[in-house]
């Protein structure tokens, strides 16, 4: 069994112009390999650049992702790659000051993954079923989708105003809701238990253990 969100991030996915980009990578994480050190180690880094980009290399994504036992993970925050340079090069002076020669290379990475949208700001909600729902509906249908009309009508009516549910996502333990942001202390009133992220990545795809 396996997680494949790749068509619908596609549709998520908008370039419009030649500075802009979105960042993918391939995660190894702990959890399905418990013999690693650390929590997670990045196993690729694609920064996706054009529309259809994404499902031209899907199949040598998965590839990579099932030979490595890693999942693929996409920020839905478009970035820049001249703010994203323009941060490389004061980080750089700052290892250099510093005297921090240590793998320069992982600089940009580092960069982009910190880096905030630069247009179209996108959060991700991490809905987790467990958390969610009483263990008696954990895995009703109906009631994980009446979770989710219920949380999409609360982020309606907080400031600002209107609809700002993006694209629900599928993932090992739940969904992830990607939305246009609004106020947080009103959300967390109501749901505590979901969790915030301003600027993390969404799963793409994954093994289903």
């Amino acid at each position: 069994m396996k997680i494949d969100n790749f068509e619908k991030i596609e549709n998520l996915l908008t370039f419009n112009n030649e500075d802009e980009f979105y960042m993918l990578q391939l995660l190894k994480r702990k959890k399905e390999n418990p013999n690693m050190k650390g929590d997670s180690q990045p196993i690729k880094t694609v920064y996706l650049h054009r529309k259809g980009q994404l499902l031209e290399l899907k199949d040598d994504l998965v590839f990579l992702a099932n030979h490595t036992n890693s999942r693929i993970y996409i920020n839905p925050n478009v970035k820049s790659f001249k703010k994203c340079t323009c941060l490389c090069l004061a980080e750089m002076a700052k290892r250099i000051a510093n005297d921090d020669f240590h793998k320069p290379y992982k600089v940009f990475d580092s960069v982009a993954g910190s880096a905030g949208a630069c247009r179209d700001t996108r959060w991700v909600l991490d809905v987790d079923w467990v958390d969610c729902l009483d263990s008696e509906h954990v895995y009703h249908i109906p009631k994980r989708e009446e979770f989710v009309e219920k949380l999409r009508e609360t982020i309606s009516n907080i400031q600002p105003i209107g609809d700002k549910l993006v694209a629900t996502v599928e993932t090992k333990n739940g969904v992830h809701l990607i939305v246009k942001p609004f106020n947080p202390n009103e959300f967390a009133k109501h749901y505590p238990q979901v969790s915030i992220h301003k600027n993390n990545p969404t799963l793409v795809y994954a093994i289903r253990n």
